[in-house]
């Protein structure tokens, strides 16, 4: 699963509305998991999630009605590519880069 810090890295911010998809990749108009923990109440964990509007939030664990997306992280030696030659547009799903 993705981390707090991964989210944040990438534009997430508490209570901002981020819902740009070409701007923001893990904008998806739904919510879903972090596996980083916020804090525990004393009777439930809560943890950090991705909320639909692409800001950050934080609910309980026990809450199952959120969905959770695979991470894969890549060593920094890891070569890649585009097919396109407009930069504007690559890294985007109609123009993902490819690993060689």
């Amino acid at each position: 699963l993705i981390t707090m810090d991964e989210v944040v890295f990438a534009g997430g911010y508490p209570g901002k509305n981020n819902n740009s998809s070409s701007a923001y990749y893990l904008y998806t108009n739904q919510y879903y998991w972090t596996m980083s923990p916020s804090y525990f109440s004393g009777i439930a964990a809560v943890a950090f999630l991705v909320i639909y509007d692409g800001s950050i939030g934080s609910n309980s664990v026990n809450d199952t009605n959120f969905g959770v997306r695979p991470v894969i992280n890549l060593k920094d030696t890891t070569k890649f590519t585009s097919k396109s030659s407009e930069q504007a547009d690559v890294g985007t799903s109609a123009n993902p880069y490819e690993v060689v």
